[in-house]
């Protein structure tokens, strides 16, 4: 489903919407962050009170989040573009990378921990990333 106009501004301002409410459950309580079972993440260093400068004002926050979460969703949709070109591409490649997704992954409704997903040959360390940094250095 592609997203147009008023679609499009409305699920735009809906993720300004919950960018802006997890910066303030954040801000009115610093300690979640430690709370988390993710590694650490871009709050955790805006909102470290030993950074120089201090933690930085709401809109600030609201403003990185955003920029970081735009900057982030174009250059994740070109690396996963190529990566499935690649793996189509590729003889073997997506049997393969099905294989693995099956046996790190076995039953959907309970979610891989981390450390299995760090244990994969293809999901973490891909056969792929030698084709993205062939994309971003074609000489």
């Amino acid at each position: 489903m592609k997203l147009t106009g008023m679609r499009a501004c409305v699920c735009v301002l809906a993720d300004v919407k919950s960018v802006e409410e997890q910066v303030n459950r954040y801000l009115k309580n610093p300690g979640l962050l430690e709370k988390t079972s993710l590694p650490p993440s871009v709050y955790h260093r805006f909102l470290d009170p030993q950074v120089k400068g201090g933690t930085p004002s709401f809109s600030s926050l609201v403003d990185e989040a955003q920029n970081l979460f735009f900057a982030g969703s174009d250059t994740m949709s070109g690396a996963f573009t190529y990566g499935t070109y690649h793996t189509l591409a590729t003889p073997g490649l997506q049997e393969k990378l099905f294989a693995e997704i099956c046996q790190v992954w076995p039953v959907l409704e309970e979610e891989p921990t981390l450390e299995q997903l760090e244990k994969s040959t293809y999901l973490v360390n891909p056969p792929l990333s030698p084709l993205l940094k062939k994309q971003n250095n074609p000489g």
